[in-house]
């Protein structure tokens, strides 16, 4: 998914881009440059020509979308849907390296390089080889995704022509140990990396909602045909995938509702998937929380309205037994259980004030054509006592201006639900992950305009106070990758 963060919300790009279009016609105490080479004075990027051209309206309603799409790393699907699956007889090598090991970064969107990163310093690590992971017979762009245990790397490869070429590689040895056509973008993968979710075909959406999804569960070693997911549909208006960091279960957390628009959000209904057999474990609806997007008022002939869309942060503990997920809208924190699929307790957030409230949501009067949307991001700390939780907020004015509020990093205590430490307030936050050693809370904050393009920082945090111990000034949007970690 490189070029953007990996994770399944390809239904909510698809679902707030069609509305938006329908209905409305990244300061420490190290700085360092974008290639990570030295030192430098914290300047603003140069401006890149393809951001001078103004956004349309419909485009900028879809702002909360792109920004998901740009982690997600799926605006779109290629078009074939059967694939041919074939094993490298012969594995590959990557080339100009021994193996992969500790952090890396990515070169550029879309780029097959990885860097190695020095984790205290943000920096480049001398010590250590680029990866090259680009192979010679295959041209284009490419985006990753990465077991939890760091020992597979499964690397997207979209051709010119917008094929895409699945390649699985051992991150250990660093040899290729398959490759195969894919009917599109790779959604989750198991915690071993011997399963990966491929989104399969295109998914129709209108201003009710989306139609079904379908993934497909296929072996990384064969590419043999496990098990295909269906989502519900047809007026799906919200969901989110992940696999969990032990074991092959695959959690989908849907949200679906009427043919009316303007229908409030519904509660999300949550499915355990067995990725080794593509079996239905069970499901649990989220009693407490509202997710999806709809449009809450109209004026005369449609032309005046706002669109709200929730977007939940949901986590799964590191030792895969808790799922958290931070409700946008009520101030609380849903605790399940993962194996037993069941509701273990809600906790409040902070005091007694709704979670808007207290990320200054709350919201204020309505706009005639405003887009408003807050999306969440959410992960664990290494020890799994703290949800570290940060987003974004965007909406449209009356005149069509954008307008965007990040929401900072907070720290909270998963079994009280209380607000430890707050950081990087006013920052828009694009993903997080807590480093494998557990001491720092690595952390990308994006900003894009029309003027300076993308003004993105890496940061480095400390895990327990959130002090800003390193900054890393970015061009474009990166990702980090551990290996080795097993």
């Amino acid at each position: 998914m490189e070029g953007r963060e990996l994770s399944d919300k390809i239904a909510t790009v698809a679902l707030y881009v069609a509305i938006g279009a329908l209905l409305l016609g990244g300061c420490g105490r190290a700085t360092l440059s974008a290639d990570g080479s030295a030192p430098r004075p914290d300047v603003e990027p140069q401006q890149a020509s393809q951001h001078a051209a103004e956004p349309s309206l419909a485009a900028r309603a879809g702002t909360m979308a792109l920004r998901s799409a740009e982690r997600a790393g799926k605006l779109g699907l290629p078009r074939h849907a059967k694939p041919r699956f074939t094993t490298v007889a012969s594995p590959t090598p990557i080339r100009r390296l021994a193996r992969l090991a500790g952090a890396y970064i990515t070169s550029a969107p879309g780029g097959a390089e990885l860097l190695p990163l020095n984790v205290r310093t943000l920096g480049r690590d001398p010590s250590r080889r680029a990866a090259d992971l680009a192979p010679s017979s295959v041209r284009g762009t490419a985006e990753f995704l990465e077991s939890a245990d760091g020992s597979t790397l499964v690397e997207a490869l979209q051709s010119d022509s917008g094929r895409v070429t699945l390649r699985v590689l051992d991150t250990r040895t660093t040899s290729e140990l398959a490759r195969f056509p894919s009917p599109g973008y790779p959604a989750a993968l198991s915690a071993d990396g011997r399963y990966v979710v491929v989104s399969v075909g295109r998914t129709t959406c209108g201003p009710s909602g989306c139609g079904a999804p379908v993934w497909d569960i296929l072996s990384t070693t064969s590419g043999r045909l496990v098990g295909r997911i269906r989502g519900p549909g047809p007026n799906l208006r919200w969901w989110k995938l992940l696999a969990s960091p032990r074991g092959h279960t695959l959690y989908l957390l849907t949200s679906t509702g009427s043919s009316d628009p303007t229908e409030r959000p519904r509660t999300p209904v949550l499915t355990a998937y067995d990725l080794a057999t593509g079996r239905r474990l069970g499901s649990l609806r989220l009693e407490g929380l509202l997710a999806g997007s709809w449009q809450v008022s109209e004026g005369a002939n449609g032309s005046d309205f706002v669109i709200v869309s929730y977007d939940p942060g949901v986590a799964v503990s590191p030792d895969g037994r808790i799922i958290a997920v931070v409700h946008p809208g009520l101030g609380a924190l849903t605790l399940v259980d993962a194996r037993r699929i069941r509701t273990v307790r809600t906790e409040p957030i902070g005091r007694s004030r709704s979670l808007l409230e207290i990320l200054g949501l709350a919201p204020g009067a309505a706009h005639a054509k405003a887009f408003e949307g807050t999306s969440l991001e959410a992960a664990f700390s290494t020890d799994g006592r703290t949800l570290y939780v940060g987003g974004t907020r965007s909406w449209l004015d009356a005149r069509g201006r954008q307008h965007e509020r990040g929401l900072g990093v907070r720290a909270v205590d998963v079994r009280t639900g209380r607000i430890v430490v707050q950081a990087l307030k006013g920052r828009q936050i694009t993903w997080l992950e807590s480093s494998p050693s557990g001491d720092s809370l690595l952390v990308l904050a994006s900003r894009y305009t029309n003027s300076t393009g993308c003004d993105c920082r890496l940061y480095r945090l400390d895990a327990r106070s959130l002090s800003v111990e390193a900054t890393r000034r970015l061009d474009s949007y990166r990702k980090v990758y551990f290996f080795g970690r097993r």
